[in-house]
């Protein structure tokens, strides 16, 4: 961690996983994919290189047999079924899911070049209220909690409160969210219909990837993003976008997704990201928990309170994976 970075997690401030994740939302403009970086360390001033990964031991530095093509299948149809995968976004029952109230717990691991365990703990409510609460479980930094009202932001670290900007907190709270975190998922139908047309994207065949999943890779053949995002992994059997592959300053990159689980009902998402660069595996982040919240916020935006709302049900994620 840079002497910048540590000082900011010093401070108690963090930066939106969006983020390391959000890179690819700004990136894509030919393709534009709309991958939500979202690991950085929640703290102003701290901005990671835009160059996350390739695999660590069995992953992109490992020579992968590349097999041919599935007969009948090609990058359209294989793009179309992966895309069939979503509901609705924009309207119906998950829709109303993913605008809240809401709660996502998540923890974020940064491996190198200094140990660092984050946990996520983030409430929301419409239209924009949220509470987050960051706690450091190893590593260096201090705790913080983030409260925004429709009246203003405030930031708790070491019992003072501070307020802030309200607009600013709120931009970061956004780039803690479901929708941010798996930006790339929840936007895929979005983005086959409107930029994967048949003149840029090949599919260039099969491969395994570093846990044994088959994957059918699409490769980009016409793209402006910076990085350059080169291809995409398809699971073979399951049709879930498992790879996102990209070149930058530091060569072949990727995002790794993993533990898909039923999110919501209708809705399987995955509960694992890995980042990983130069064949060193860097960040890991896993999804705790994603449930639905009574509308009650109001304790849960006083400084004063800590008692956790009252839950209005849980969609019991199972996980899919072997």
């Amino acid at each position: 961690m840079g002497e910048q970075q540590q000082r900011d997690v010093r401070r108690g401030r963090l930066i939106p996983m969006h983020r390391a994740f959000a890179v690819l939302a700004s990136m894509l403009y030919a393709t534009s994919l709309l991958l939500a970086r979202g690991v950085e360390p929640l703290v102003a001033g701290a901005h990671p290189s835009t160059d996350v990964v390739a695999e660590a031991a069995g992953g992109l530095q490992v020579e992968r047999a590349l097999l041919p093509p599935e007969a009948g299948l090609d990058a359209q149809t294989i793009l179309q079924r992966a895309a069939a995968r979503y509901p609705n976004m924009h309207t119906g029952r998950v829709a109303d899911i993913l605008r809240g109230p809401l709660l996502l717990s998540y923890s974020r691991e940064i491996l190198t070049p200094h140990s660092l365990l984050i946990s996520h703990l983030l409430y929301t409510w419409p239209p924009e209220r949220a509470r987050l609460e960051l706690r450091v479980m190893e590593g260096t930094g201090k705790d913080s909690i983030s409260l925004l009202s429709e009246t203003g932001g405030w930031l708790l670290v070491d019992g003072q409160r501070v307020e802030v900007n309200r607009r600013e907190l709120q931009a970061k709270t956004t780039g803690y969210s479901l929708q941010s975190l798996l930006k790339v998922h929840l936007e895929f139908p979005d983005q086959v219909s409107t930029n994967f047309g048949a003149d840029k994207v090949s599919y260039e065949g099969r491969q395994l990837d570093e846990s044994n999943k088959m994957l059918h890779l699409i490769a980009l053949t016409s793209s402006e993003s910076r990085p350059h995002i080169v291809k995409i992994g398809i699971d073979a059997e399951t049709f879930c976008l498992r790879k996102i592959f990209y070149r930058g300053a530091a060569g072949l990159s990727a995002f790794s997704y993993g533990d898909f689980r039923i999110a919501v009902p209708s809705l399987s998402l995955p509960y694992r990201i890995e980042l990983t660069r130069s064949g060193t595996r860097e960040e890991v982040v896993k999804i705790k928990q994603i449930e639905v919240l009574a509308q009650s916020p109001a304790e849960m935006l006083d400084p004063a309170s800590t008692h956790p709302p009252a839950r209005r049900g849980i969609y019991n994620a199972i996980s899919t994976e072997k």
